[in-house]
């Protein structure tokens, strides 16, 4: 289960390959002021019930969570995002 205080610690990025169940697959990363730094593994989530389809920052859902090899294709795109917004900001 990830956990982060003020950016530091554990957290999912990325949401993919999303099934009619609406079961998805996200990657846990250790994470410093915010930013991915190394991913952990990647999980196949599944919400367990209503209410927890649309979550507020800082609260906990409800879900089901099954560990699935680390799929690459979310890792780098996460990596993408983040540092290359983050290379785009530095050179401005």
């Amino acid at each position: 289960m990830p956990y982060s205080i003020n950016g530091f610690g554990t957290t999912y990025y990325d949401h993919r390959e999303e099934e009619p169940d609406r079961s998805y697959i996200t990657t846990c990363w250790i994470t410093a002021i915010f930013l991915p730094l190394v991913p952990i593994g990647s999980y196949r989530i599944w919400p367990s019930n209503e209410s927890s389809r649309f979550t507020i920052v800082g609260v906990p859902g409800e879900y089901l969570v099954r560990r699935t090899p680390l799929n690459l294709r979310q890792i780098a795109n996460v990596y993408l995002v983040f540092y290359g917004w983050l290379i785009l900001l530095l050179c401005l």
